[in-house]
């Protein structure tokens, strides 16, 4: 299991990222760029990183890297000159000159707001010329000194899997899921998931775009359901019909991209199906999506009759005897993708979004049962040597009020002798089986783990064994991606916080503080909120200060910080407060306990927030239960004691 976390940091930032910062979860047919200006630090679907130039404010215009840029959706570009560029994406070419804001864009003469600017190796491009030669949308904050872009067909990224094109019938239809659509002339699927559960279509010549989403119910209610939506999405004018035949929610609103729309929710047997309809190039209003009769009509005619072989409807379903084939790509670029494995699924399965880490999927009904498969690669190590490090790491790391080690041997999967490590694991007052088999194929390894309910592992692990055992391998590029995967574990070691595991001694001039850390933790700072965390165990703390003013003082501490918010996230309960004397002044302090099911996250936060000289600090550290230790718990209590405030 190494590389795989149970419980990962990367969840914990996504929530907060997720509820406090706006970043979006990219789906599979958008590429959402967050930039700010000043910090070469760039968040590129959730995953930041570092380019070599910063973005930079002129005259009130945001510039950026354009070779950065280009390289991360896919484009094309070349060097026509010294001071020229030419660049390519789908059926748009434009060139650029250093210091000229005349460009020819298709061999039309348009006008950036300012010249590009040469800076050391990139050349740097206003935005409103990515908004002008690009599919995407652009919000800016100058306050802040932010700008999200967001490219609203990523044909280079697309998955290969994927179903697209041109709709060659009046209508559409998925006869897995039971429903069809008419759909205008020119209509084109864009993006098409694993299992057909989410489908985009795109129409230019109207400027419209279709969703179809279809969702367990999972116990839900319409009503419930609908209430959700109102509170997660930007909504006007609603309408909930329980009379209707197929009863349903409907309502107006905007887009995250304020594009108007209109979305209707219909509730039928074990799902609910999501249609909307959006308009992306300003010509109606969401007003006119609800009154007008052609948008009507389009709304109108889903129906949930459909189950194949009909004359006129297109089926888009990927279905086959009840599975689907998922194929698993791994990308560190927009330019290299890599075919690693395929292996076809239940139909009734999903991919889980629990890590963010490119190497891992999981697969399967819910964060209680599914197969969890990682990419890595050998080394010069073989697999039994490899597997006992990680048995080593497990009983190093993981309480033994949390987990049970069962069993170790050999078993053939695959194809392949796998070497095998059983035990068991408590979240959230349940029991579970992990059931990991390791074996190797070339130069890696691939480490597949199924977890599942202890009262439900005897009668269930063959359905997801044998369905693991039909996994396919792909080699193509062997040498490459393995080369990419040593790159990718050495970058890690670059984050850590000192050569040395000492205790390093961490200052903050900004804001006035220091701290002394392991050197092994690694420094996963953005922006203005400084974080580390633990390889090991997946404890972290994230800290934060802000400048008191008379607005901020008035302030609750749920409201004062932009980490506040995670005090109101689903699954963290607060059971005790307190306000203690320490640091040299008056300390309030939080304690929650974490369970959130969907994002299989089980633990203990502590939040420590006070006031001192011209800030106010928010203090937070979370340790999943699975590695919550004597050791790992005092860690972190040793790396709260010794933060301390300086003048």
């Amino acid at each position: 299991m190494k590389n795989k976390k149970y419980i990962s940091i990367l969840i914990v930032l996504a929530i907060l990222l997720a509820s406090i910062s706006g970043t979006y979860a990219a789906d599979d047919d958008k590429t959402v760029i967050e930039l700010r200006a000043g910090t070469n630090q760039v968040c590129v679907d959730g995953n930041y990183s570092n380019i070599a130039e910063s973005p930079y404010v002129i005259d009130g215009t945001f510039l950026v890297p354009m070779e950065w840029f280009a390289d991360t959706i896919g484009a094309e570009v070349t060097k026509t000159s010294e001071d020229s560029e030419r660049i390519i994406y789908g059926g748009n070419t434009a060139e650029i000159s250093i210091g000229q804001a005349v460009y020819t864009s298709n061999y039309e003469q348009k006008t950036m707001s300012v010249a590009p600017q040469q800076k050391n190796n990139s050349t740097m491009v206003p935005v409103d010329f990515i908004t002008s030669n690009f599919p995407v949308t652009v919000t800016s904050d100058m306050d802040r000194g932010t700008v999200k872009i967001v490219l609203e067909d990523d044909g280079a990224l697309s998955d290969l899997s994927f179903l697209t094109g041109g709709i060659s019938t009046p209508k559409i239809g998925n006869s897995f899921f039971g429903w069809s659509l008419s759909v205008p002339s020119g209509s084109r699927v864009i993006s098409n998931s694993f299992k057909s559960d989410s489908i985009q279509l795109t129409n230019e010549g109207r400027g419209l775009y279709f969703e179809i989403k279809v969702e367990l119910k999972n116990g839900r209610t319409l009503s419930q359901y609908s209430n959700t939506f109102k509170l997660e999405n930007s909504t006007e004018e609603s309408n909930l019909n329980l009379k209707a035949k197929v009863p349903y929610f409907e309502c107006s609103g905007t887009s995250e991209y304020d594009e108007p729309t209109r979305t209707r929710i219909y509730d039928k047997g074990q799902y609910f199906y999501c249609l909307t309809i959006g308009c992306y190039d300003g010509s109606v209003s969401s007003k006119h999506l609800m009154s007008d009769k052609y948008y009507s009509d389009i709304i109108n005619s889903f129906s949930l009759e459909y189950k194949g072989n009909v004359k006129g409807i297109q089926d888009l379903s990927k279905v086959v005897n009840g599975k689907v084939s998922y194929y698993n790509y791994i990308s560190f670029s927009s330019r290299n993708k890599y075919l690693s494995w395929s292996m076809d699924i239940p139909a009734n399965w999903n991919n889980l979004q629990i890590s963010s880490n490119q190497l891992t999927t999981f697969l399967g009904l819910d964060t209680k049962h599914y197969v969890q498969i990682a990419v890595n690669i050998l080394g010069e190590k073989t697999l039994g040597q490899y597997v006992e490090n990680i048995k080593k790491g497990y009983d190093k790391n993981f309480s033994p009020k949390a987990y049970t080690f069962v069993s170790t041997g050999d078993r053939t999967l695959a194809g392949a002798t796998a070497k095998n490590l059983k035990f068991k694991i408590k979240q959230g007052g349940k029991d579970y089986v992990i059931d990991e088999y390791y074996l190797q194929k070339g130069s890696f390894i691939y480490e597949i783990s199924v977890k599942l309910p202890e009262k439900e592992y005897s009668k269930a692990k063959t359905e997801y064994l044998n369905t693991v055992d039909k996994i396919s391998f792909f080699s193509e590029k062997e040498d490459k991606l393995s080369d990419e995967i040593s790159d990718f574990n050495a970058s890690k070691e670059e984050d850590r916080v000192s050569p040395n595991d000492k205790p390093f001694n961490y200052a903050n001039k900004a804001y006035k503080w220091n701290l002394k850390i392991p050197g092994y933790w690694t420094d996963s700072s953005m922006f203005n909120t400084i974080q580390f965390s633990n390889p090991n165990t997946n404890a972290f703390i994230m800290i934060e200060a802000t400048q008191n003013t008379a607005e901020t003082k008035s302030l609750p501490d749920k409201e004062k910080f932009y980490l506040s918010s995670i005090m109101s996230s689903t699954g963290f309960k607060l059971t005790s407060k307190s306000t203690t004397s320490d640091k040299g002044t008056k300390v309030r302090n939080y304690t929650y306990r974490v369970e959130d099911e969907e994002q299989d996250l089980y633990g203990a936060a502590q939040i420590h927030v006070f006031e001192k000289g011209s800030y106010s600090y928010f203090f937070m550290s979370f340790i999943p239960d699975l590695t919550a230790t004597d050791k790992a718990v005092k860690e972190i209590n040793d790396i709260w004691k010794s933060l301390t405030i300086t003048k």
